[in-house]
């Protein structure tokens, strides 16, 4: 079923926070779980985006690999990349959140979702070798590009609080949700989910009403969704995690540290 995601500007903040389990049946998330990785996302309407799971591999084994929509034999769904009217495809863009030096050597850019369990693996056991080791030594700048997934309203909801979040949080904020995903589709099964995003609101700093309206009010949160999605879409990828480094997609399954590390370094152990 496709997810479509309006202009923030049409849709109040107390709708976002009403969410509950309609949003994801129970049966339905445990799906989503396994697809949500898997996207195709296409641009529509100046005002939408919509994006439509892409079947998963019948052997789910391949989970440990950290990227949706890999099966065992090393296949992804990446596709040729495509033309697209929007510039900064394979390079970071100035609409990007960055964390690390900006005369880095080297550049990351990650396509990854909030509510992508894959996503929060790779965060988990993947992101932490490559923050300590190459951005925080300043050798390594990164951009994230948000593409919310399965289920997309809760995903993008996070990710506007992300945004409202003072400059210096929006990684903080991201690198939360990614090891509280479990908690938050707890949430979403049990119908606590209005609690656990104004828990999420107020560590943003959007604790009244006002800052929460202001903040989904802003019209520049859809636009920084279809930008994502143009330039995953230009850039060949459809499945989170999606990583391109020093302008090259990281292309096959292996998103793990120390391929990644490998690709950066220019030093691959195979």
């Amino acid at each position: 079923m496709a997810h479509t995601v309006k202009k923030f500007s049409m849709i109040s903040a107390a709708i976002l926070l009403g969410l509950t389990t309609t949003a994801c049946a129970k049966d339905d998330q445990a799906a989503n779980m396994e697809n949500d990785g898997a996207v195709q996302t296409d641009t529509v309407a100046n005002d939408q985006i919509e994006i439509t799971p892409v079947s998963a591999p019948d052997d789910q084994s391949g989970h440990a690999d950290h990227d949706h929509g890999a099966d065992d034999h090393g296949h992804d769904h990446s596709i040729a990349p495509q033309e697209v009217d929007i510039d900064h495809v394979y390079t970071i863009a100035p609409d990007d959140h960055v964390i690390g030096a900006a005369d880095a050597a080297n550049n990351m850019i990650i396509y990854a979702s909030v509510t992508c369990p894959h996503c929060a693996d790779w965060f988990a056991t993947d992101w932490p070798k490559i923050k300590s080791g190459y951005v925080e030594t300043g050798m390594l700048q990164v951009a994230f590009r948000e593409i919310p997934t399965n289920p997309a309203q809760l995903a993008a909801t996070g990710f506007v609080m992300a945004n409202c979040a003072p400059d210096n949080q929006y990684f903080d904020m991201i690198e939360y949700q990614m090891a509280h995903q479990d908690e938050t589709f707890a949430a979403l099964e049990d119908g606590t989910i209005k609690e656990k995003l104004e828990s999420l609101a107020a560590k943003a700093g959007l604790e009244t009403e006002e800052k929460l309206t202001a903040c989904f009010d802003d019209p520049s949160h859809s636009d920084r969704f279809q930008n994502a999605g143009l330039r995953m879409t230009g850039a060949g990828m459809q499945a989170v995690p999606g990583i391109i480094i020093n302008g090259e997609t990281v292309s096959g399954h292996d998103k793990s540290a120390d391929h990644l590390i490998s690709v950066i370094t220019g030093k691959s152990g195979r």
